[in-house]
């Protein structure tokens, strides 16, 4: 579980090659974009929630959470606002206005009854 501007969202672990915290100063930046350089790879760098039109919170930080996500040569470096926990989720198809979106398929609930979108990180390393 992840989380952007006070929302919760979920990620396939199966699209996600890491989890870590970067420190504010290893993040560069280039003439067209931010970057990292992460165990000799240097990979784009991009707040989640500019990907889904949520309202920035642009905070000064020391270090930075960040979310690897991708396919097997492609990967993109997504900063958060917090990580949580990996859980187990039963996942079943959006019903509402979302499910016009690329970025969610479908949705999950959490054990409070919080339901929760699955981002489509496929979706997310195509912008």
């Amino acid at each position: 579980m992840i989380e952007t501007c006070g929302s919760i969202f979920a990620l396939p672990v199966t699209m996600v090659k890491e989890v870590l915290s970067d420190k504010a100063e290893q993040v560069k930046t280039t003439s067209r974009e931010k970057v990292v350089v992460i165990r000799d790879q240097t990979l784009k760098i991009v707040q989640l929630s500019a990907l889904l039109n949520l309202p920035s919170r642009e905070a000064q930080r020391k270090e930075i959470p960040v979310v690897i996500v991708g396919e097997e040569d492609r990967g993109v470096a997504l900063i958060v606002d917090a990580i949580g926990e990996r859980e187990k989720i039963v996942v079943r198809p959006l019903e509402n206005h979302l499910a016009q979106t690329e970025s969610f398929s479908i949705e999950t609930i959490l054990g409070k009854g919080e339901v929760v979108p699955v981002l489509n990180p496929s979706d997310l390393l195509k912008r």
